[in-house]
């Protein structure tokens, strides 16, 4: 397999590859395969993912299974392994080997050596690291050309041990793992196995800088308390727009697998089904080049990890006898419908982009002015899904890289960019963009803003709440950037709307060929502040209203 210039999977004979199927433990021993090795009831799953249609299939060796001690690999073990993939390649299936596992459905299972060294930070173990990936890439060379991919690991991002690392060292680590395997194996495509806190925390794995990573993989689940919204379940629309935006921001780094999803809750068909139909399309439409569902089949294997989160026992695509569970019957059509595409999907360009941006994550970051992953993600989802409600193509632009002319509308979601992206932002106006920015920077609001905004600052206010109408409908504003409600006076800028104090509140402010408008309250973290309380019609209303005041660019 490799990677093609527009991020999709090719296969050996050139043909395209969409990557669809499922990760995979055997029912009867779930983590425990390696060592139970239950190889009649393997060989029958297996043929059951190919009746479906299925080509792909992600597997995990759990380290202390294949290094019990440090520098003695198991040869069982390894064996092991070449007849998994034989078995998978005789069936058309391609495995997809997750090599540091690690942490599993709520579990971590390292080898017992390690002790408590961090597997990201401690020398010794990234030595020990590094030839345990050589010899896991020695044993799968015979089947390099077959495989979808090596992955990393599972979910390393959601060890406490890369939290306690340095962002520093986890980059290191993934430079050296991804170097090691391609030692043994130039060519192989590899992944990072990693979920949605790329986007929303700053766990040291970071998009666009994961070393020798070729596609970036996305990971989520539609659980209230995983998010940094307050999404309400499956039904919610809030909730289905989760993913194809986790997916969206990915794709603005690299090519991008949804390498493991599911709805949590299988039995209630209804409610699994409409959230399939709802976010599939969507993140194939944001770039996702594959699919694979977590996991293939219910495990009712009484070991842990299964009996301290008994619900991961159950979150299997087919049931104990073997039938693909009522309300997950989409996912099989939509693979097969995928596959059979005889091109792939064109990428839409945006109407309209959210901004990311360019100091993005917080940790051992001096540059950033203020922004963190947790607070800046959940105002881009909240605009994002907000947008996409008014009719707009929404997608992600990158603050670290160059504007394109072609995109017309910006939104900036409560983000601080540097002063260096402000002047960036104003040569775009200039050149006929049109940004809507709420909640501008107190704190960075001098000539460069001053310049982009057509206002400054006359004085700061304690963060009281305001009321403004727009449009016949009444908002409710809670939430100031900093927790500073200012007060500004126009030098250039058209005061669009004023508060209950007759303060202006929206100004307008024309740039050559463009325009600026800015909303000095912190509008989406207003909206959130809200969201289980008000319903969200109105804030729909208000970003159409802003939009409709979008003027075509001068020619």
């Amino acid at each position: 397999m490799k990677i093609d210039s527009a991020g999709w999977f090719v296969a050996a004979d050139g043909v395209r590859f969409v990557p669809v199927g499922a990760n995979y433990w055997p029912a009867s021993c779930g983590v425990e395969m390696w060592q139970a090795w239950p190889e009649a009831e393997i060989i029958a799953d297996l043929d059951l993912m190919a009746s479906l249609g299925f080509n792909t299939v992600r597997v995990f060796l759990r380290w202390p299974d294949f290094e019990p001690r440090a520098g003695e690999y198991d040869e069982v073990m390894f064996g092991r392994l070449e007849r998994l993939t034989r078995l998978c390649l005789d069936r058309g299936i391609h495995p997809q080997p997750s090599l540091f596992v690690g942490w599993m459905s709520g579990g971590t299972f390292w080898p017992e050596w390690k002790g408590t060294r961090n597997v990201f930070a401690d020398a010794e173990v990234t030595r020990r690291g590094e030839a345990y990936a050589r010899e896991a890439a020695r044993r799968l060379a015979p089947f390099a050309a077959e495989l979808a991919g090596i992955d990393l690991g599972n979910e390393l991002n959601a060890l406490p041990e890369s939290r306690e690392a340095s962002p520093a060292a986890v980059r290191a680590w993934c430079a050296r793992m991804t170097a090691a395997v391609r030692d043994v194996l130039p060519d192989v495509v590899m992944l990072s196995g990693c979920d949605h806190q790329q986007v929303t925390a700053d766990t040291g794995w970071r998009l666009g800088d994961q070393p020798g990573i070729d596609v970036i993989t996305m990971h989520g689940y539609p659980v209230p308390g995983w998010h940094p919204v307050p999404s309400g379940g499956l039904q919610d629309p809030l909730t289905r727009s989760l993913l194809p935006f986790y997916v969206k921001c990915a794709r603005a780094f690299g090519p991008v697998l949804l390498q493991e999803f599911g709805t949590i809750l299988t039995r209630h068909a209804a409610y699994a089904d409409g959230y399939l139909r709802a976010i599939l399309p969507a993140c194939r439409e944001a770039g996702a080049n594959g699919f694979l569902w977590w996991c293939f089949r219910d495990i009712p294997a009484r070991v842990h990890p299964y009996m301290k989160g008994h619900f991961e026992s159950d979150l299997g695509l087919v049931d104990e006898s073997g039938r693909v569970k009522d309300g997950l019957r989409y996912f099989v059509e939509f693979t097969r419908e995928i596959t059979r595409a005889a091109a792939r999907p064109t990428e839409t360009p945006p109407d309209a982009a959210v901004y990311w941006p360019a100091h993005y994550y917080h940790r051992d970051t001096q540059h950033n002015p203020g922004n963190s992953p947790h607070e800046v993600s959940r105002r881009m989802i909240a605009a994002h899904h907000l947008l996409e409600k008014t009719g707009r193509r929404v997608g992600i632009v990158r603050g670290d890289q160059p504007l394109s002319p072609d995109l017309r509308t910006i939104i900036i979601a409560g983000s601080f960019p540097s002063v260096p992206e402000m002047v960036a932002l104003r040569v775009w106006v200039e050149n006929g963009g049109w940004l809507l920015w709420h909640g501008p920077d107190p704190v960075n609001w001098a000539e460069d803003l001053r310049q982009l905004l057509g206002a400054e600052i006359a004085d700061y206010h304690a963060p009281a709440p305001l009321e403004a109408t727009l449009a016949g409908l009444r908002y409710r504003f809670d939430s100031f950037p900093r927790g500073m409600r200012l007060e500004v006076t126009s030098l250039r800028a058209h005061v669009m709307l004023t508060d209950d104090a007759g303060r202006p509140f929206v100004l307008k402010n024309r740039l050559d060929k463009g325009s600026v408008t800015c909303v000095l309250a912190d509008v989406e973290g207003s909206v959130l502040g809200q969201w289980l309380t008000a319903p969200s019609t109105p804030w729909v209303e208000w970003y159409r209203q802003l939009l409709l005041s979008e003027e075509p660019a001068v020619k």
